[in-house]
């Protein structure tokens, strides 16, 4: 591993460790210690402050409240403490062994722990230690009561994956008293209908019940289990969104969208797994069928594209593993029978064993999902991502044996036994039914799938570069493509400075027309972004040729508009405006029903116009209104929220004797019932509003009150949405301001939008010549009108 490597790796840990610790102590629970890891992010920890010392612990007596700790033997600390006292650990527990602390005042401290021996070759598969671990962690883990209360129910599920009958039967008892089975078909029909009564987040926890109680029934058999596994299962299916998807609960009414922001993948995908295995029980429900075939759709979506952002954001091939949502993903295609995408999720997932408390506000579900994911890629790579991800799992462990930490439920102790009972293939979920075909065997393969993201392009030389334009895996052409972007941002400012040749970009142009598929587009990534201003034009022109070449693939194309879109490109892409937006309107022979192709047109048209002042928009752009339109609709039929709202704002400038052109398609999306939309947390169009508010059409006025005050999404984008359209109506909008400012949060004092609100009412009070007011009907009547006179005109 080179310098910049490792410090981008300790780096890596820091920033995760941080994000757990949030100023609590941290526990080090191996030698008995809890103290505060300093400095805090960004800058690496290197020593411990010790807050307390467990009593009997390893350190009893011999660290106290006040100490501070700065290294280990010799040493001081290079990396997180809490990661080197961890790797420490094995060496420390073989017989004869000790973990010699480093005081800040140079004394040293020796600590005796409990001999457990060394991790054997292969470990955790034949390994005696690992099997005592597990021993331990089970045995602390029944002893304590509510172990298998968490929502993700890993106490159950590591009880489980130990294989042996003296567990199960705690899990079975502990599944027949608890209220896991005690779920009402009715109330849970009611609550699908309207929300009520309120049954908790349970888009985070009935797919662990149906994980667990389907984990359970296909050992056990126990049919008591099945009612409530079918109850759980066919609402998760009912309470799917437009893609298949879920969100902290269920969907519910006519338009099935997932309450408050939309869905969440990390929530979503486990629920997948749950249909999966509630299927496998012999559930035989068309409705669990088709949920399972909707969500599987938008699962393998991915494969070979990236990996999983928050919520439904796209593909991101900067991504290896989110969360642990491409563990849970390689799981579900392992399930699912679809062995290409549980080969493609479990290989992003091995690179990421340094990364598993990396997580949006909390990361439960990383080293819950991340190894079992990784796994599927056999023996040799457990092996390797077991030992590199110990920093996590002995950081957990306690002195007394087990993972106790500090959640509830067993929660971390669950995550230890799934990952450290791997070998086993016990359950569904830790591949009992894995498929040995996708697994990688030779060494030298699973060390460059294990340093995948590790990767130091900059050591790379051009010629290393352009070979990996090939890569299999996005996330390592990302790589790529940012270095060779640098390196050719430097190469024609060079040229251009020197009046020389840049050596790169005729390279890349040579490979964008002459390459494969994957080269070419790799190719064209690499051609976007800033570079000198002498060799845009050149490259603009390029990438249209590229863009209106109908002899290429679709794909390719796209990716020259999505450079023409990039970096200082955009300026000189004005010319090639109607070009991109006639390859929009194109026939398409494959189809692309989650609309990646529109996004990325819409995202490079949105980065051009946003990029430049309007005058020189004007004076760039020449669009027939006619394409214009005809693009605007088909963005405005989007299922995603960002390609709807560009969409509007094609037509803010639109006269009204075009409106009626536009007007249903616009009405369709303010009026925001559409239940195929697979993305709606935003539930005010502001684009969309301003048109109306430009044409002075009554209707905007209303759709703000209702979205203000009945609708959903993030209220500070409701918020501004709304001074932004308000403003237009003029003093029209008049009438309105008493029953906006009725809201709490309107107008409130102290509230950091209240002095623009307050602007925006002084603008309309101030306003003492208002046009009139139209209706949306009287719009079109208008325009129609204005249409028929100008063609009798024209004739």
């Amino acid at each position: 591993m080179t310098i910049p490597q490792l410090i981008l790796s300790v780096l890596i840990v820091a920033s995760s460790i941080h994000a757990a610790e949030k100023h609590k102590p941290l526990a080090f629970g191996a030698i008995g210690i809890e103290g505060h890891a300093l400095p805090r992010w960004p800058k690496t920890a290197d020593t411990i402050h010790v807050t307390s010392c467990e009593e009997g612990s390893p350190a009893s007596g011999k660290l106290k409240a006040g100490d501070i700790v700065v290294g280990i033997g010799n040493e001081r600390f290079t990396e997180h403490p809490i990661v080197a006292i961890a790797r420490s650990l094995d060496q420390a527990e073989a017989p004869g062994g000790e973990l010699v602390l480093l005081l800040e005042d140079g004394d040293k401290v020796s600590l005796q722990l409990r001999t457990l021996g060394a991790y054997s070759p292969t470990a955790p598969y034949n390994c005696p230690k690992t099997d005592a671990i597990i021993e331990q962690a089970a045995g602390r883990l029944m002893k304590e009561e509510g172990f298998g209360s968490s929502p993700t129910r890993t106490g159950l599920l590591g009880l489980m994956a130990t294989g042996e009958r003296k567990h199960l039967d705690a899990v079975r008892d502990y599944i027949h008293r608890s209220d896991i089975l005690k779920v009402d078909p009715e109330v849970v029909d009611q609550y699908l209908e309207t929300g009520q009564p309120d049954m908790g987040s349970t888009g985070w926890t009935w797919g662990y019940n149906c994980i667990a109680l389907g984990e359970y029934y296909l050992l056990t058999r126990d049919e008591a289990v099945l009612p409530a596994l079918r109850t759980y299962a066919l609402g998760l299916a009912r309470g799917q969104d437009g893609v298949g998807l879920w969100g902290h609960r269920m969907a519910r009414g006519d338009l099935r969208r997932a309450p408050g922001y939309g869905i969440m993948n990390a929530a979503s995908i486990p629920n997948f797994v749950g249909l999966l295995i509630a299927q496998k029980c012999g559930l035989n429900e068309p409705a669990l069928d088709a949920a399972i075939e909707k969500t599987y759709a938008y699962v393998a979506d991915h494969i070979g594209n990236g990996g999983f952002p928050y919520g439904v954001h796209g593909h991101k091939p900067e991504i290896f593993n989110n969360n642990g949502s491409s563990g849970s993903a390689a799981v579900s295609m392992a399930l699912k029978g679809d062995q290409r995408g549980a080969k493609y999720f479990s290989r992003v997932c091995v690179p990421t064993h340094d990364q598993l408390t990396v997580g949006h506000a909390s990361h439960f579900f990383n080293p819950l999902w991340t190894p079992l994911g990784a796994s599927l890629s056999g023996p040799e790579v457990t092996h390797e991502f077991f030992m590199r991800s110990l920093w996590y799992f002995n950081g957990k462990r306690h002195w007394q044996g087990g993972f106790p930490g500090q959640g509830r439920g067993g929660f971390f102790a669950g995550q230890a036994l799934l990952t450290y009972c791997l070998p086993r293939k016990v359950l569904l979920i830790t591949g009992r039914e894995a498929d040995p075909s996708i697994w990688v065997r030779d060494r030298e393969k699973v060390h460059k799938l294990i340093t995948m993201a590790k990767i130091d392009y900059s050591a790379k030389s051009t010629d290393e570069l352009f070979e990996m334009f090939n890569h299999p895996f996005p996330q390592v052409r990302v790589g790529v493509v940012r270095e060779v972007q640098a390196r050719r941002r430097a190469s024609t400012h060079k040229a251009e400075k020197d009046r020389s040749t840049d050596p790169i970009s005729p390279r890349l142009e040579r490979l964008a027309t002459h390459g494969n598929e994957r080269e070419k587009i790799t190719a064209l990534e690499c051609l976007g972004g800033v570079m000198s201003r002498e060799a845009t034009p050149g490259t603009a022109s390029f990438l249209a040729s590229v863009l209106n070449d109908t002899s290429e693939s679709l794909d390719v194309r796209v990716a020259a508009v999505s450079a023409l879109g990039q970096g200082n490109c955009r300026q000189d892409a004005l010319p090639f405006y109607d070009d991109i937006m006639r390859l929009a309107l194109e026939e398409r022979s494959e189809p692309d029903p989650f609309g990646h192709v529109d996004t990325k047109i819409a995202q490079a048209l949105e980065t051009m116009t946003r990029a430049i002042k309007a005058p020189e928009l004007e004076e760039g752009i020449e669009v027939e209104s006619r394409v214009r339109y005809r693009v605007a609709e088909q963005f405005l039929a989007h299922p995603r929220q960002p390609v709807r709202s560009f969409g509007a704002s094609l037509l803010q400038d639109i006269p009204l004797e075009d409106f009626h052109i536009v007007a249903d398609e616009l009405l369709h999306v303010l009026e925001d019932k559409d239940p195929g939309y697979h993305t709606y947390s935003s539930t005010l169009n502001a684009d969309g509003i301003k048109v109306l508010a430009n044409l002075n059409i009554k209707e905007g006025l209303d759709f703000l009150e209702e979205g203000i005050f009945h609708r959903g999404g993030k209220w500070g984008f409701k918020y501004q949405a709304l001074m932004g359209a308000l403003p237009k109506y003029g003093a029209n909008a008049k009438p309105y301001i008493p029953r906006f400012e009725a809201h709490k949060d309107i107008n409130k004092e102290g509230d950091r939008f209240t002095p623009r609100w307050q602007k925006v009412v002084e603008q309309i009070m101030n306003d003492t010549n208002p046009r009139k007011l139209i209706t949306v009907e009287e719009a079109k009547r208008i325009g129609l009108n204005l249409k028929q006179e100008s063609d009798k005109q024209a004739e």
